[in-house]
């Protein structure tokens, strides 16, 4: 364990190239989980169980109050899905159960509708998922999870929003409510583009296309991620209005069997990324998900705006690989990163020049 500087305790699991966090602050009588994901299901799912056991040691709530989910990607929530397939007496024993989930906004931009009928498509595609939308189908998994009752808080959050996690009020940085960014437009125009010449060259794809479209899956969410206030458990006739949408036969896809795919794919988590969760708590906790490197400036310049440059921990985007030199602006105590052999290599070194860095790749679990 490494010595405790602020009143915020953290543990950061070892996953691999993904994110699964615990975090509570001294004086707060319980805990809350961001992301639960890694490199893949087995190792995610089981570092709950080391999560678990550090935080039980600090607090009398066993269980996460709030669970956030900072980012769309499968490397954020593999271990909620490897959870949900055990039996109904194992997902008892887990006792998970957080009554809060917090969600990364979907903000205004051009030709949204599109692009998330795209995105859905794809995913369900390539992952053999539920309905094609991680959205969607995370709320049917925390619906199973929950034995004790099914009904849950949700919200999803806004540049701007303030919201309660681990006892404390924490600001939203991004993203914003509306994206109109030239070059963002101009991404998202070509990746439809792309998509629909595939569409038309795949009968699958295309029959997956239009049975979403058909179902109204992407209006329906849209508006629900409109909202302005927290919603208790209201996408229950939109769970059961979907549950028709689903694919039997997994259609995952490797790069050797058509890279055409595979690229859309690696265009469309590059669109993702923009539109990844960061938030902060002032001289505690900068969170900085996935954000993309373009972002990273208006992070900056908000953050610069509040006199908000010092922290004691920052997690660090797509697991330290990102890199702006605006970052140059902050200074902390820890620089946390999350990362695996992967992407271990591609840490940027002038994090060495904010903070300490402390990575999983080379010290395992991060115990603050």
């Amino acid at each position: 364990m490494f010595p405790r500087i602020n009143r915020m305790s953290f543990f950061v699991a070892k996953v691999g190239d993904g994110l699964c966090t615990g975090m509570r602050y001294r004086y707060s009588h319980h805990f809350a989980q961001c992301d639960w994901g890694g490199s893949n299901q087995k190792v995610a799912f089981y570092s709950y169980a080391r999560l678990f056991k550090y935080i039980v040691n600090c607090v009398c709530n066993t269980s996460p109050k709030e669970f956030l989910l900072s980012h769309y990607h499968s490397d954020h929530y593999k271990g909620l899905v490897k959870a949900s397939r055990l039996s109904q007496s194992k997902i008892q024993a887990l006792n998970w159960e957080p009554e809060m989930i917090y969600l990364p906004g979907m903000p205004i931009i051009d030709k949204r509708e599109e692009f998330y009928l795209t995105l859905f498509t794809m995913n369900m595609f390539i992952l053999g998922d539920l309905t094609g939308s991680i959205e969607l189908d995370l709320f049917k998994l925390i619906r199973k999870m929950r034995t004790k009752s099914p009904t849950f808080k949700y919200r999803f959050l806004y540049q701007g929003d303030t919201f309660d996690l681990a006892g404390e009020k924490h600001i939203v940085l991004w993203p914003p409510r509306r994206i109109l960014n030239d070059d963002l437009t101009e991404s998202i125009t070509k990746t439809i583009d792309d998509f629909n010449r595939l569409k038309e060259e795949n009968e699958q794809l295309k029959k997956i296309y239009h049975q979403i479209k058909n179902s109204n899956v992407v209006d329906d969410l849209i508006k629900q991620a409109s909202q302005e206030h927290e919603k208790i458990n209201e996408l229950s006739d939109l769970i059961e209005k979907n549950d028709g949408v689903y694919i039997e036969e997994n259609y995952e896809l490797s790069q050797n069997k058509d890279t055409n795919i595979s690229e859309l794919n690696k265009k469309l988590i590059n669109i993702a990324n923009h539109l990844s969760l960061a938030f902060y708590k002032e001289s505690d906790l900068l969170f900085m998900g996935d954000v993309s490197p373009q972002v990273i400036p208006k992070i900056i310049e908000i953050l610069q705006s509040s006199n908000a440059l010092i922290y004691d921990s920052i997690i660090t985007p797509h697991h330290g690989t990102y890199w702006d030199d605006s970052l140059k602006n902050l200074r902390a105590n820890y620089v946390l990163v999350s990362n695996g052999s992967k992407l271990s290599a591609g840490l940027h070194p002038d994090w060495y020049s904010v903070g300490t860095v402390i990575s999983t790749h080379l010290h395992g679990d991060i115990k603050l």
